[in-house]
This record gives structure tokens, C-alpha cells and sequence, in this order.
């Protein structure tokens, strides 16, 4: 169960009013970071906004939980009796859900453990555990786990016996593990989804000993009492940045998990943090993320570093206000394929990784090639051909929908 999508453009919210909303889920979520958010976040719900546009809002932006406990708690008597019952079976539902997932995540382990498998969960759960208060107020649409990509093909093999069951694609094979980064699982009984990720980094970035880099590093993370290995909180951080980078920052959401972390994790170990960021070519997705999460959040950023940063590399501010005009566009303005990596290939730190990124992306296969056709490993290197001639079909409908007036418009501006 993926958290419900929520096509907050379908709702009928203008600017005015979205803009307002995104105001105070930024106050929500400052609170605690900004004395002054408080009094802010009773004001506004003092004002009436429409409950309903608002919810729609904060669902897109991955927000609701956070949202609903801080105004449940700074002014449950500004909620209309209505709304308020909604937040509270909102906030109860989601609670149920994380300890599904978490009661999940444990059973997976164990069946990796015994397996002889090595396996890290991270964000999910675990994350909701290191950047949160209440675990709850992280929605969760899914579980990740990290593995060795030496064990990709065994590790698949492990979740089909155990009822997971392949989403887009059909599993994984050697030379397809060599090119991609994860694959989908979905269990047949609880619908429960599992990522399992072998690579975290961007292609295009030094991957060698990638997981050995993240095993040696794990720490145990206190998760209903009980710890789990998981990504240490350095790492996580650095993953989140890399993750909210390629999908341009388009969730409040992920941002707030930033912060949080920030919040949470003041011991960070900066100096590791910034080598390893320089070391895997992505200290520019760092900086922007931390940059974000700051400005936005109120969160505590490292500030000498972020400064050094914004001056030696101009494009840095460029990047942080496009991220942060992006989270007012009207979700039916969408981002293609196209201007999505685009935005991904300026956060990345030299030409080099630009060009192996834009290579990977152009040539090599995907789960959704894959699924169209399945070819044997014998006939792998066909779908060098395969995948640009989908991306071009691809590109050319959407170019014909848009002439005729028949798909959402592009949110370039």
C-alpha cells in the first residue's frame, strides 16, 4: 500500500490559495525550529482556510501527518469539529500503517539474516525513527532495503519464496543488475511494497565498493524500542539529497526529512559528510539540500560550509530558487521526463558525471524496457537499441498530445 497519490490541480486550488496552504505546512513543520511558527500556524487556522484544498495539499506534498498533529495541537479549538475528527483518524490510520511496515521490516530481516544475506533498511521506518519525534507523522508508502548487488539475483529469488512478488518487470537478471539500481517488489497478501536497492548513488558517480561504504558505516537505529542496523545518519542525509535532487525537490515532504535529521542529529559528523560528498561527486545535491532545508525550514544547517559553497559555485542559488519556486506550481503543471533529468544533470558536480549520467540514462535499461520486452542476458546488449527508440516514440507522443491540446502542460517557464 503506496501512500494515495493526491492530484491537487483536480482540486480546483488557484494560486492564492495553494500558496497559502504551502505557508502553513512550511509553519508546521518550522515549529519547534521557529518560536514565532506557532502563534503563525493558530493564526492562519484561525483565518478559515478551505480544510479540504488544504488536506489536498499537504497529502501531495507528503505533509498530512506533520500537519495534522501541529494543528490538532496548537488549536484544536480554530478546527471545525468535522475536520478535526479527520485529522485524528488520519493521524490514527497512519500510525497503524507504520507499525505494519514496521512489524514488516523486522520479518524481512530476519528472512535476510538467515539467509546469510546482508541487507540495510533505510528511509522509511527507520528514517521516521532518526528525523522524528513520533515516528507517525512520516507517511510511508513503502519499505527500502540496501544489499550487496553480489546478492541481487539471490536476494529476489529469497522475497519470491516468501510471497513478494515483481512489480513492472520481471526480476532482475546478471547483466540487468550490472546497469540498474533496485527493483519493486509488492507482497501478494499484504500488498506491502519493497524497493530493494543494490546501487544509491547516480550513475555517473564513483560507485566502487558503494556498499561496503555504507555497511562499514551502518548504526543502530532505535525502532519501537528495538535497534536496527540501518544508514548511518550521515549517510542517510547524504542519500535523501541525492533522492530529492533527481526528482527536483518537487515534496515539501522530502525537505522536512532533511530538516528533521537536522534537528534530530545535531552530533553530525560534518567533516566525514563533506569528504565522502566530494568523494562521490555530489557536493553540489548536498549543499542544495541542506541549502533548502535551511532557508525554508529554519533548519540547523552548517552555515560556514553552505556560505562557502553558495560562493564558489553561483548555480547553487539558481538551483535552490527554481526547487523552491517549483513547490507553488500547480501539480497538473507537470515536469517531462526531459526537464526532470535536466534539472538533475545541473545538480551534479563535473561534465564527467554529466556525460556517464546522460549515457546510462539514453542506453541503458529500465524496468519498464524490460517489461516491454524480455529479452535473454544473450540478447542484452539489443536494448541499447531498444530503450532510445521507446524514448524517442515516447517523446514524439507527448510533443503530438501537447500540440493538440490533449496533455498537461510542461512546468517550464
Amino acid at each position: 500500500m503506496r501512500e494515495r497519490e493526491v492530484n491537487v490541480g483536480s482540486s480546483g486550488i488557484d494560486d492564492a490559495a495553494r500558496r497559502g496552504a504551502i505557508e502553513l505546512l512550511l509553519d508546521c513543520a518550522r515549529v519547534g525550529a521557529d518560536p514565532e511558527a506557532a502563534p503563525r500556524v493558530r493564526a492562519r487556522a484561525l483565518e478559515s482556510p478551505d480544510w479540504d484544498r488544504f488536506m489536498c495539499v499537504a497529502a501531495h506534498h507528503r505533509m498530512a501527518p506533520l500537519a495534522c498533529r501541529s494543528l490538532l495541537s496548537l488549536c484544536p479549538d480554530a478546527l471545525p469539529q468535522g475536520v478535526s475528527a479527520a485529522m485524528a483518524a488520519h493521524l490514527d490510520a497512519n500510525a497503524r500503517w507504520m507499525l505494519l511496515l514496521t512489524a514488516e521490516l523486522r520479518n524481512l530481516l530476519r528472512i535476510f539474516e538467515t539467509a546469510g544475506l546482508a541487507a540495510l533498511p533505510f528511509k522509511g521506518p527507520v528514517l521516521a525513527a532518526l528525523a522524528y519525534d513520533d515516528p507517525a507523522l512520516r507517511p510511508c508508502g513503502d519499505l527500502d532495503f540496501l544489499i550487496d548487488p553480489r546478492d541481487a539475483l539471490a536476494a529476489q529469488a529469497l522475497l519470491a519464496r516468501h510471497g513478494y512478488r515483481p512489480l513492472l518487470a520481471p526480476p532482475c537478471s546478471p547483466k540487468a543488475v550490472a546497469v540498474s539500481s533496485a527493483h519493486h517488489f509488492a507482497h501478494e497478501r499484504t500488498q506491502i511494497v519493497l524497493d530493494l536497492h543494490w546501487r544509491l548513488l547516480p550513475h555517473g558517480s564513483p560507485a566502487a565498493g558503494e556498499f561496503e561504504r555504507f555497511w562499514s558505516g551502518r548504526r543502530k537505529v532505535a525502532l519501537d524500542q528495538a535497534p536496527v542496523a540501518s544508514l548511518s545518519a550521515e549517510d542517510h542525509l547524504l542519500v535523501l539529497c541525492i533522492h530529492g535532487a533527481k526528482h527536483r525537490w518537487a515534496r515539501l515532504g522530502w525537505i522536512a526529512d532533511v530538516a528533521g535529521l537536522l534537528g534530530r542529529r545535531p552530533a553530525m559528523n560534518w567533516d566525514a559528510l563533506f569528504d565522502r560528498a566530494r568523494a562521490v561527486r555530489c557536493r553540489r545535491m548536498l549543499a542544495l539540500g541542506l541549502s533548502l532545508a535551511s532557508s525554508l525550514l529554519d533548519a540547523p544547517a552548517p552555515a560556514d560550509w553552505l556560505l562557502e559553497q553558495k560562493r564558489s559555485d553561483p548555480r547553487l542559488a539558481v538551483l535552490q530558487e527554481e526547487a523552491r519556486c517549483g513547490l507553488l506550481w500547480d501539480p497538473d503543471v507537470r515536469l517531462s521526463p526531459t526537464e526532470r533529468v535536466a534539472f538533475f544533470l545541473r545538480t551534479m558536480d563535473g561534465t564527467a558525471e554529466r556525460v556517464r549520467y546522460r549515457v546510462h540514462q539514453l542506453f541503458d535499461p529500465t524496468l519498464m524496457d524490460w517489461g516491454l520486452v524480455a529479452l535473454p542476458d544473450a540478447l542484452f546488449p539489443l536494448y541499447r537499441v531498444i530503450r532510445p527508440l521507446r524514448l524517442g516514440w515516447e517523446g514524439a507522443r507527448r510533443l503530438l498530445r501537447r500540440a493538440g491540446g490533449n496533455e498537461a502542460p510542461s512546468a517550464k517557464h
